[in-house]
Order: C-alpha cells, then sequence, then structure tokens
C-alpha cells in the first residue's frame, strides 16, 4: 500500500511541476501529440511521462504516426520515446518501423539500437537491410550481424546469393566480406565464372578478402581468358596477393597477350611473384614492345631479377630506343643483370652511344667487372671520350677495379692532361693510389 502511495504521489508532483492536467497527460491522444507535434518542452515533458508510467497503448500509436509521416525530425522524436520502453517487449512495433525506414541515417542508427538488445527477433530485419540500395546501411548491418553471429541471418544471406539478380549477387558478396562464413565457400567461389563481369570482379574482391584459397583455380582461369580486361587484371592481383607461385606458367603463357594493360599486369606480376623461370621471356619482350611504360617495367624487373636471361631484349634497347632515359637504364640493368662475358661486350658497345649520359653509365656499369681488358676499355674512353663526365665516371671506375698496373697508365694521361678539372681529379687519384701501396 505504502508503495502505491508514494507512486501516486510522485505523479502529482510530476504533474504540477510540469504544469499539465493530468487530463492531459492521460490521454493517449494528447500525449502523441506532445511527441509528434508539441514544442521543446511539452516534448521532454510527454517523454518524462511515458518514462514514469509507461502507458500500454502509446507504442502502437507511436508506430502508426510514424508509418503515416516521413518527417525526419518527427521520427527521430518517436524514436526517442519508444527507446523509454523496454525494446525486447516491443520488437513487432521496432521491425515495423525497421523495414519501413529508407532514411540512411535514420536506418543505421536503428541497425545500432536493435542489435544491442541483443534480441534474436530483429537478426532477420536487420539481415533483410542486406538488401537495400544505400550501401553504409548495407555495411552497418553486415558489421552488427557479425557481432551478432545468429545463424537466423544465412537463409537471408543465401538467397541474396541465389537470387537472379546480379545487384542481390553483388550485396551478398559485399556481406561476406564482413561475415564469411566457410558455407558459402562454393557459392562465393561458383560467382568466379558468373555471366555478369561485375559480379566476378566483386566475387574476386571476397575471395581475396576471405583469403579463400580454394578459388586459385578459378581465378587463374579468370586472368588467363576472361573476356574482360578489368576482371583478368584484378584476378592477376589477386593471384599476387596469394603468392600464388603455382600460376607463373600461365603468367608467363601471356606476356604476348594483345592487351597492352594485360601484359604489364603480367609483368608486374611475375616481378612480385620472383619467378625467375620467367627472366628470358621477359627480357626477350624489349625486341618488340612498343609501350614505353612496359618497357620501364620489363627493365625494373629485370633489375630485380638480377638475371636477364637474353641479351637480345637489352641489346635491342640500347642500340636502337630513341629515349636515352630507357638506354641508360637498359644499360644499368646489363649490369647488374647478365654473366660478366655478355655484359662487358654489350657494355663495350653502349659507349659508342652519341648520349654522353649512356656512355657514363657504361664506364659505370664497366666498374663491376674484373675480366681481363675492362680497364684498358676505361682506360681507352678516357683518353678519346670529350665528355668530362664520362671521363670521370670511366675514372671511378678503374679506382673501383682496384688494379695496381693501372696507376702508372694513369699517370701517363695525367702527363699532357689540358682539362685542369680532370687533371686535378687525376692527380688526386694517382696520390691516394701511389699511398695505398706504400703503405
Amino acid at each position: 500500500m505504502f508503495r502505491y502511495f508514494k507512486s501516486l504521489l510522485l505523479s502529482l508532483i510530476l504533474l504540477q511541476s510540469l504544469n499539465i492536467s493530468a487530463s492531459e497527460l492521460i490521454g493517449d491522444k494528447d500525449l502523441v501529440s506532445a511527441i509528434t507535434g508539441g514544442n521543446k518542452n511539452r516534448f521532454q515533458q510527454a517523454v518524462s511521462y511515458i518514462q514514469l508510467n509507461q502507458p500500454a497503448a502509446i507504442p502502437s500509436l507511436l508506430k502508426d504516426e510514424y508509418l503515416d509521416d516521413d518527417d525526419e525530425e518527427m521520427r527521430e522524436r518517436i524514436i526517442t520515446a519508444l527507446k523509454e520502453y523496454p525494446i525486447h517487449e516491443h520488437s513487432a512495433t521496432w521491425i515495423e518501423i525497421l523495414k519501413s525506414e529508407k532514411n540512411r541515417k535514420i536506418e543505421i542508427n536503428l541497425i545500432e539500437l536493435l542489435s544491442s538488445s541483443k534480441s534474436p527477433a530483429f537478426t532477420v530485419p536487420i539481415a533483410e537491410k542486406l538488401l537495400v540500395p544505400r550501401s553504409e546501411v548495407r555495411e552497418k548491418a553486415a558489421v552488427m550481424l557479425k557481432k551478432s553471429g545468429d545463424d537466423r541471418m544465412l537463409p537471408v544471406i543465401l538467397s541474396l546469393g541465389q537470387s537472379k539478380n546480379p545487384i542481390d549477387r553483388i550485396y551478398f558478396l559485399e556481406a561476406l566480406n564482413y561475415i564469411y562464413d566457410v558455407r558459402f565457400q562454393k557459392l562465393a567461389i561458383s560467382m568466379l565464372q558468373d555471366e555478369n563481369k561485375s559480379v566476378r570482379i566483386y566475387a574476386i574482391k571476397c575471395v581475396n578478402y576471405n583469403e579463400v584459397k580454394e578459388a586459385l583455380p578459378s581465378l587463374r582461369k579468370l586472368a588467363a581468358k576472361d573476356d574482360n580486361s578489368e576482371t583478368r587484371k584484378m584476378a592477376i592481383l589477386s593471384l599476387v596477393s596469394f603468392k600464388d607461385n603455382s600460376s607463373g606458367s600461365m603468367l608467363t603463357g601471356i606476356l604476348k597477350d594483345p592487351d597492352i594493360e594485360i601484359r604489364m599486369e603480367a609483368v608486374k606480376a611475375l616481378r612480385d611473384l620472383k619467378y625467375y623461370s620467367s627472366a628470358e621471356r621477359i627480357s626477350d619482350m624489349l625486341t618488340s614492345e612498343n609501350s614505353r611504360e612496359i618497357k620501364q617495367i620489363i627493365l625494373d624487373t629485370i633489375i630485380s631479377f638480377k638475371k636477364a636471361g637474353s641479351i637480345s631484349g637489352l641489346k635491342h634497347i640500347i642500340q636502337n630506343d630513341s629515349d636515352p632515359k630507357m638506354r641508360i637504364k637498359a644499360v644499368y640493368a646489363a649490369g647488374v643483370s647478365l654473366d660478366e662475358s655478355r655484359s662487358v661486350d654489350l657494355l663495350k658497345d653502349a659507349l659508342s652511344d652519341e648520349d654522353y649520359r649512356v656512355r657514363g653509365e657504361a664506364c659505370s656499369a664497366l666498374g663491376s667487372f674484373k675480366r681481363k681488358g675492362v680497364s684498358e676499355i676505361l682506360i681507352n674512353q678516357i683518353k678519346t671520350d670529350k665528355s668530362r663526365y664520362v671521363r670521370s665516371a670511366a675514372l671511378y671506375s678503374i679506382v673501383k677495379i682496384n688494379d695496381a698496373d693501372n696507376i702508372v697508365k694513369l699517370f701517363d694521361i695525367y702527363s699532357y692532361e689540358e682539362d685542369m678539372v680532370f687533371k686535378e681529379i687525376l692527380r688526386d687519384i694517382i696520390r691516394t693510389g701511389i699511398q695505398k701501396r706504400i703503405r
């Protein structure tokens, strides 16, 4: 009895403090009106009354108002009021509200709110939000479903994957980025062969993101002969991310593909996979490749491999390419990637290039070899070349070779040198060399 009087007393005190008559607050319609259309004070008063009394008819009435009016502010006021009731006790009301909502912001808030209740009643309605066209909402639904881990969502997700609508299948693959389950593995892999190229692309992203190694045979097939260039490129990138060395032979086979972008991705993939067996085939591409970008990538790959396999490609660039920067890079690649005998012969030819930078790079590269006669080649370049840049490169390569016999030869050059700057450089090198031998 005391508790009853205490509750009644509190209600009367609240009514008096809010300056609202009992008949106004007890009337459900007036209460709903205060929530949906009242000013800020009446709204706060109504919410406080609901918090204290929780009138049973209000949730249903507020739901009807919510469904009849799409005013965003009004809907947010209704949600605020409904949150004063235990969510799980009014799940049907919340489900209807969630299904009807199309506003991205409110949808996301509702998904978070209902997920936080951990009531299984909301699993399927939230899963159904994976079908809406608003990407942020789909993502939020997937994230919340992952947290819940409730298998009730699986039939909804499966229906997406089996839909004849390619958009639904894409949404299915997107969802698996958050809630991948091995039970969907075969379905996801099968979509790598989907008739719709966008679905195939999303399937590549899905198996890659979820590290589904069982998809590798299908990915190799896509990379080799899909009829869409973008799909093939993404499949190649996926094979690299899987570090799939078993795809090396297939990638080597498409180096002559008519599609320039496929050739480029194939070379980069072989480089990243360190598939050294492809070195000769990659190098040979230089004899016929017209794309400057691909030639750059090929040279980068040869340098990375420290192996060219074949001299013909580099020789073609050094002797025929119109871009001196390309010739410089090819000279450098020859210096680091070929065996000594072939490299020296190729670099020797480069010493007659019309561009002083190419000749200088050839001199620098020759400094890495100890083959008999290399010093003589460099000495001769110092004697005959008119570029101080080239002569200096040759001189420093001679120092790198570190042959005592070269000191006398350099002194002979010093004795008749007319370029005072270069003569000073010679003097310092000869002096250092003599001091090193004396010690």
